[in-house]
């Protein structure tokens, strides 16, 4: 009986003692828990985030309109150019390639913003799919843009050597200017293109 006794006493007690440590278990478990939620973590913040979208859209279309307002003075001064007569030959030349090749650029500018302009709203449940869109728009606009200057660079080049050569121009004063500012304004292209990457990289993320 008294053995009975000892063994009932002792199975209470190694089960009040794992009892004890599963409540233990749970208290520590639920501790982390808590910790775990209590951290800072990053959130989306979609207000900023389309507020941010409609700022891009509406720079873009500033820029847009810059860019045809462009246009449009190179092609009216080719025009003008025509029709006095009095221009000389590579002048007239570069104004022609320059009109032409500035419409074709308004041209494809105009597909790359339309195909995101005719898709915006202002749903919150859209706003990382719109801000992506808009972020591929403008990388877009930034290719087209970088790839204009390794067409300008050598045909402002050939011009400024030809009118070097019936003028008094200083050539390679003049074509050390010229450069120096194209590869400055392609450097400035280039960093707005890899800081596009970067934030179409973190709204991919964020999907």
């Amino acid at each position: 009986m008294n053995t009975a006794h000892k063994q009932k006493n002792m199975k209470n007690t190694m089960t009040t003692t794992q009892k004890l440590a599963e409540q233990q278990l749970d208290k520590d478990w639920l501790h982390i828990t808590q910790d775990w939620q209590n951290q800072p973590f990053e959130k989306t913040d979609i207000r900023k985030l389309v507020k941010q979208t409609k700022n891009r859209t509406l720079k873009a279309k500033l820029l847009f309109a810059i860019n045809v307002f462009c246009t449009l003075a190179i092609v009216s001064t080719f025009f003008i150019a025509l029709y006095q007569g009095d221009w000389d030959m590579p002048t007239l030349a570069y104004l022609g390639f320059g009109s032409i090749g500035s419409i074709i650029f308004i041209y494809y500018e105009l597909k790359i913003r339309l195909s995101v302009w005719s898709h915006l709203c202002d749903s919150p449940d859209k706003a990382i799919a719109n801000a992506i869109a808009g972020v591929e728009s403008s990388i877009n606009y930034l290719k087209l843009t970088k790839f204009s200057f390794y067409i300008l660079l050598p045909v402002v080049n050939y011009y400024l050597y030809v009118m070097s050569q019936t003028s008094d121009i200083s050539l390679w004063v003049t074509l050390s200017m010229i450069n120096f500012i194209i590869l400055i304004l392609w450097l400035i292209t280039h960093w707005f293109h890899k800081r596009r990457l970067q934030e179409l990289a973190k709204l991919i993320s964020l999907q």
